[in-house]
């Protein structure tokens, strides 16, 4: 008898629990019909890059810190120096606040590389680095899209090196992984 009594306050509950109202943690505001429309017509893209523009600052985290510079300064020789950075890297990483969402991941990165397209490549690297320093999970491609963003980087002839040093790269990441076996 006692444990049909468990029973039935575990089912009650379950049961309550799956009525309770749940919360969004991410905001997706509009995008999905402003991509919607911009997909059935690229003209619709000035609605989409607007709606993006205003969750992007409307759900702004500036208080994130760029995690790389928080690793720098945790690898510092100068003690104080190392414990407020392990403070800080703490407080950004602590688990959202309840209640509160944050931006979708992805769509300030989306709207990096409209501006990309649009000519405006200086936003564009601001927006990923934003989207790196929110989603550290994304730093490796948002590191290529800054890359892509900035350019080749051309010599002193003006011309683009870029396909000899990538290949260069390769090259020796493919010699040190032969190194290792």
């Amino acid at each position: 008898m006692k444990s049909a009594n468990i029973l039935a306050a575990l089912a009650l509950m379950t049961g309550l629990a799956a009525c309770a109202p749940q919360q969004d943690i991410f905001v997706w505001g509009t995008y999905d019909q402003s991509l919607l429309d911009f997909y059935e017509d690229s003209a619709n893209g000035d609605k989409l890059v607007a709606e993006l523009e205003r969750l992007a600052i409307s759900y702004e985290d500036s208080a994130v810190p760029e995690l790389g510079e928080v690793l720098t300064r945790a690898s510092s020789e100068d003690r104080d120096t190392r414990r407020k950075a392990l403070v800080e890297a703490v407080g950004a990483f602590k688990p959202m606040e309840m209640g509160k969402a944050r931006l979708a991941p992805g769509l300030t990165a989306e709207l990096g590389y409209l501006y990309m397209q649009a000519g405006a490549p200086e936003k564009a690297i601001a927006l990923f680095k934003r989207e790196k320093r929110t989603w550290p999970e994304s730093a490796y491609f948002m590191d290529v899209m800054i890359r892509v963003a900035e350019g080749p980087k051309k010599d002193a002839a003006g011309e683009s090196k870029v396909i000899e040093a990538e290949a260069a790269r390769l090259r020796a990441a493919e010699q040190a992984r032969e190194k290792k076996k």
